[in-house]
């Protein structure tokens, strides 16, 4: 018996699952689920190294940066482009001196036209999201 399934989601903590009516499923378990919308699918690019790193060459949508380590006083920043030099800033973020959290992500889900650039002067642990 095949049995088909749709997700969608509105936000990362809700989810609704639909199951046709009068298919029986064991409890805590569902058939395969197709996915028939990527529109929540996103990209992650995970860098743990000082330096500059192009992302992302063409546009698209920048979604979150998690910090996964911060290192003091150390800096992030986002630029839209595909080099630095001409490239607009989209966000820096610098951690203070004296680290009051080691973890946190910033949400954006901002546009970027030419590319996604991103520069860390310290040895942070981050993830960016994008589409």
């Amino acid at each position: 018996m095949s049995v088909e399934a749709s997700i969608s989601y509105t936000s990362a903590s809700n989810a609704n699952l639909s199951v046709p009516t009068g298919q029986a499923t064991a409890a805590n378990s569902f058939p395969a689920v197709l996915i028939s919308d990527q529109a929540d699918i996103w990209t992650y690019h995970h860098l743990a190294a000082a330096g500059t790193a192009t992302i992302k060459s063409s546009a698209g949508i920048l979604g979150n940066i998690i910090v996964n380590k911060s290192i003091a006083a150390s800096v992030i920043t986002v630029l839209d482009g595909t080099a630095v030099a001409g490239a607009g800033t989209i966000a820096v973020i610098t951690s203070p001196a004296v680290l009051l959290h080691n973890q946190f992500q910033s949400a954006y889900h901002a546009s970027f036209t030419a590319g996604l650039i991103v520069i860390t002067t310290g040895l942070d642990d981050i993830t960016v999201t994008y589409k």
